[in-house]
């Protein structure tokens, strides 16, 4: 799998939040990170699937 290196800023709380979960998961910071980024893309489109079917055959 290819990577790409990224620079993000965190504020300093949800930083700290994040090395806590990973170090609990065991895994790396960046893994974990890009685990989060994952499902939240995942979420988002989900969503977007829902409304593009709404607008398409309305509400279920």
């Amino acid at each position: 799998m290819a990577v790409e290196k990224l620079s993000v800023s965190l504020p300093g709380t949800v930083a700290a939040r994040a090395r806590r979960a990973a170090e609990r998961a065991g895994v790396p910071l960046s893994a974990w990170l890009a685990d989060a980024a994952e499902a939240a893309a995942d979420l988002d489109d989900a969503r977007a699937a829902a409304q593009e079917y709404a607008a398409r055959f309305g509400e279920p």
